[in-house]
């Protein structure tokens, strides 16, 4: 007898000593250890945690958030559309009900610091007003001065008369001054004259309008008169909101309180109130669209969707494991006593799992649903060899003996295989993917440790009562007889050539979009932000040593093709401010101490007309004065605009009757409403105080400026940040700026990359580690070769399968390979272990052949089980699992034994034969 032989026959001996106590003792170590597992189990959604913090752009990122602070904000989204009708154009929604709907939802928001750290949804815009002039040039301040100056006239006469009457006749001196500012031959009008015509033009549209009853609250014709400048900015970019350049969208940001100890998705206390309080708001505002987006609640939407996942395929995986293994057994009893040591090795795994690693993240929370499948097929080949043992010799210590002799070398090389496919990961820089493979790894060898103990002890209990050996019913071998090995091995060569036929198809997608539940809300609004406004949640950090050097890099930056918008402490801090507020304050003296406007008086009609008489006489006399010109096409031009000018006038003056009084009255007071509003920011801008990063209301004064001085430029991206081709060229974009980026950007972009790498290394030192074990397990290099036989072929068609199926590879499922790799070697060391004890190659004379179908199943269905996932990547992992698991035990059991044949089949019956 060798070595190992009298080996497991002591251990076996030692075991029928003592079943009760070392099932006690287990069971009992297993209902201390799920306690103690569970009130230390966390799981995690720190994403930052999943990389080393040695991979040099994942360290400038850490000490990035170090310096900058927390900026990942939740963003809550209110859409200026009504949704769609079918066959109708979405109809736009009064900006100001956003406003009003933003400050409800903000103040509700400040009420709760508990909750929500921060909350900016609008910016004091008063000290930017002050200073509006100061960020524009010198050149630029002298030009709006002048064309303030050629307008003084109009304004001083509009000052005592804002209504209709006043403008009229203020346009009519104006006009009359226009023929000595253009006495030249070939120019029709100067600067001046085209921005009173296009003002005129738009005054007495709107006039019209309110002449024929229409209400105007807004006018717009003044934007022609005032010079295009920070002086001609709307209501909407004054009063502080954040408001995308389209109007389409406006923004609250919000940084939560994040329990990263406590609380699974970080953010689900501060999330769960603020989406129940945004769909009552939506209730009531059905017209105004409300999403919830950022990359916090991404996170956290994924990290839900996997967690929900990961328990339903666990259960799943475990009922599913359960329904094979009393299939095959035909009975209840001894398969229970399987799913009560799997039972045993996945608590003693949970607690390993709480001591090796912290916490659980997106990516280790899953070694539960692998384990099940996993874990039971060292229990399948113990049963089913401590079964056929029992059936021959009627004693069940003689047949545990056999069966660990025979069974538990072969469940040692599987187990120590899966486990070094595991193993493999903690070698890469990629910490989520290394935690993992530790814990996965570790529980496979734990469920072997349960296999070895408790189930040996169970078997002997149930089987040695007083009442003897309870029946046993043979298995059925699998009916599956090779009578011509190489004709089998020609039809699998030449189904592997037609199954090929697609392979070019197959793509490495690492689009991580595609890996999130189909139908959440945070990515169908984190799209459309990307879509309606140069802004995401995703963006890129250039750092600037001083404020000069920041708009430096500002202005390179936005020159970029691929940058939708750049945000930079340059930005809110002009430069040059001491000579420009000299300059303004001398200039723009006059407009210091503006005097109030008069409100209008009712519209008399006779004034009224007579207002509009003289203005046709003016516009008459330029028309005559045009006729003078050489220049044909100014000629023609200049008349156009004053023939559409006369015919404005004569509609105004014939459509306003008496019963039009009120709304051409309301249009006065609107009118004279706007023009005041920009006098007033025109006089406080005469004085300007300056401006500092200092002076900067939170969160403008943190968002720029680090703890260490440093400035921060942000770099928003202008394309799909989901499309990793399209991401990829931003960031080599911006890295020709500053090649030290930082930013999620980056993280997402650089850590694609190192995930596929990861993956690739840990496939790498797998096969290195499961070829070197067979090698040392079978002491034989051409059966070690032979045993990796059906891997290799199960994994070519696994891609096969891929390619007919629509798969990819992507961030998720590309780990199935290492972990097949481990597994995918156990059915062939299982039969050439059994070869080797008796030479047996036909699979229907021996119960392995049944025991590696039924653990390959048990490891399909508990694989299988993530399909139902939600989450994308997920589901794609459990499929591609599920698959190469079928596929390797496809291989198992005809290549195999085909190959067996060919190399062995004159010698079946010597173990000790070597290869023909």
């Amino acid at each position: 007898m060798r070595k190992r032989d009298r080996i497991f026959h002591s251990y076996a001996e030692w075991v029928a000593r003592r079943p009760r106590a070392i099932v006690f003792g287990c069971i009992l170590s297993a209902l201390i250890c799920l306690p103690i597992a569970l009130s230390r189990f966390r799981i995690t959604a720190d994403q930052d945690a999943l990389l080393d913090d040695r991979v040099p752009y994942h360290k400038r990122y850490l000490e990035y958030l170090e310096d900058f602070g927390d900026q990942e904000y939740i963003y809550i989204v209110l859409e200026n559309l009504e949704p769609a009708v079918p066959g109708q154009e979405p109809q736009s929604v009064d900006l100001s009900r956003l406003k009003s709907l933003a400050d409800t939802i903000g103040a509700f928001l400040q009420a709760r610091p508990e909750l929500y750290e921060q909350v900016v949804f609008k910016v004091d815009p008063e000290i930017f007003l002050s200073n509006a002039l100061l960020f524009l040039s010198e050149e630029q301040i002298l030009e709006i001065e002048a064309s303030l100056a050629e307008l003084d006239p109009m304004l001083e006469n509009l000052g005592g008369d804002p209504g209709p009457v006043g403008v009229l006749r203020a346009m009519a001196r104006e006009l009359q001054r226009l023929p000595d500012q253009a006495q030249s031959s070939t120019t029709p009008d100067s600067e001046r004259g085209e921005r009173l015509f296009k003002f005129l033009t738009g005054y007495l549209d709107e006039l019209a309008r309110a002449a024929v009853g229409e209400t105007i609250s807004e006018p717009q014709a003044l934007k022609e008169l005032f010079p295009r400048s920070e002086l001609d900015e709307t209501e909407d970019d004054r009063d502080g909101y954040f408001v995308a350049e389209n109007k389409e969208l406006l923004f609250l940001l919000v940084l939560p309180v994040k329990d990263y100890d406590g609380d699974m998705a970080v953010i689900t206390e501060p999330l769960n109130e603020l989406r129940a309080f945004t769909e009552e708001l939506q209730q009531r505002h059905p017209d105004i669209p409300i999403g919830v987006t950022g990359r916090p609640v991404l996170q956290a939407d994924e990290m839900w969707t996997t967690d929900a996942d990961t328990r339903k395929a666990g259960l799943l995986s475990f009922l599913g494991v359960a329904l094979i293994t009393f299939v095959i057994f035909g009975n209840f009893g001894r398969p229970l006593l399987m799913l009560l040591s799997l039972a045993v090795g996945l608590s003693w795994s949970f607690l390993a799992a709480t001591l090796l690693v912290n916490a659980l993240n997106l990516l280790s929370m899953v070694f539960a649903a692998v384990l099940v499948g996993l874990g039971i097929d060292f229990a399948v080949h113990i049963v089913v060899r401590y079964q056929e043992a029992l059936v021959q010799t009627g004693q069940p210590v003689a047949a545990l003996k056999r069966s660990l002799t025979t069974s538990a070398v072969g469940n040692l090389t599987g187990a120590v295989s899966s486990a070094l496919g595991f193993y493999g990961t903690l070698f890469t820089n990629f910490s989520g993917l290394g935690e993992l493979g530790l814990v996965a790894g570790t529980g496979v060898l734990l469920c072997l440790l349960s296999s070895l103990t408790v189930l040996p002890a169970l078997l002997l209990v149930y089987d040695g009562g007083k009442g003897g050996v309870r029946a046993v019913k043979p298995l059925r071998n699998i009916p599956i007889r090779i009578r011509r090995p190489g004709l089998v091995l020609i039809a699998a060569c030449l189904a592997s050539v037609a199954l090929a036929y697609p392979l070019d198809r197959l793509r490495y997608d690492s689009n991580i979009l595609k890996l999130q539940a189909k139908g959440l809300d945070s990515v169908e609004w984190e799209r459309r932000i990307l879509e309606d406004s140069k802004r995401s949640s995703w963006y890129s950090v250039v750092y600037a040593e001083s404020l000069q050097r920041a708009r430096i890099l500002a202005d390179s930056l936005a020159a970029l093709s691929t940058v939708g918008k750049v945000e930079s402490p340059s930005d809110f801090v002009p430069d040059n401010q001491v000579a420009k507020i000299e300059l303004v304050r001398r200039l723009f003296k006059p407009y210091s101490n503006l005097p109030e406007l008069a409100q209008p008086a009712p519209v008399a009609l006779d004034a009224f007309e007579a207002a509009a008489e003289e203005l046709l006489e003016e516009l008459d006399g330029l028309q005559a004065l045009t006729m003078e010109w050489t220049d044909l096409e100014a000629r023609a031009q200049a008349l156009e605009a004053i023939t559409e000018l006369i015919v404005k006038v004569e509609v105004v003056w014939e459509g306003a009757p008496d019963a039009r009084q009120t709304t051409l009255d309301l249009y006065a007071r609107s009118f004279r409403d706007a023009l005041a509003e920009r006098l007033e920011l025109l006089e406080k801008s005469s004085v300007p105080t300056g401006l500092s990063l200092e002076l900067l209301p939170p969160p403008l004064d943190t968002r720029f400026v680090g703890k260490s001085g440093r400035y921060g430029v942000i770099v928003y991206p202008d394309v799909d940040v989901w499309n990793p081709e399209s991401l990829a060229v931003h960031v080599a974009q911006v890295r020709t700026v500053d090649p030290l980026i930082v930013g999620v950007t980056v993280q997402i972009h650089e850590s694609t990359e190192l995930i596929r790498e990861a993956f690739l290394e840990a496939l790498g030192y797998a096969l290195i580690a499961v070829t070197l074990l067979l090698w040392i397990d079978l002491r034989s290099l051409p059966k070690a070769l032979l045993a990796l036989i059906p891997l290799a072929v199960g994994i070519f068609w696994l891609l096969c399968a891929m390619a007919w199926l629509g798969y990819n590879f992507n961030l998720a499922n590309f780990f199935a390979v290492p972990i097949l790799v481990g597994i995918g070697v156990d059915g062939g060391v299982h039969l050439i272990h059994r070869f080797g004890e008796c030479g047996e190659i036909d699979l229907t004379r021996s119960s392995t052949g049944t025991s590696v179908l039924a653990a390959a199943l048990t490891t399909v269905f508990g694989f299988g089980s993530l399909t139902i996932a939600s989450h994308e990547g997920l589901s794609s992992l459990g499929a591609l699992l599920g698959i190469g698991a079928f596929t390797c035990l496809l291989a198992a059991l005809f290549v195999l034994p085909t190959l067996l044949h060919l190399f062995y089949g004159r010698r079946a019956g010597d173990p000790t034969a070597q290869p023909s």
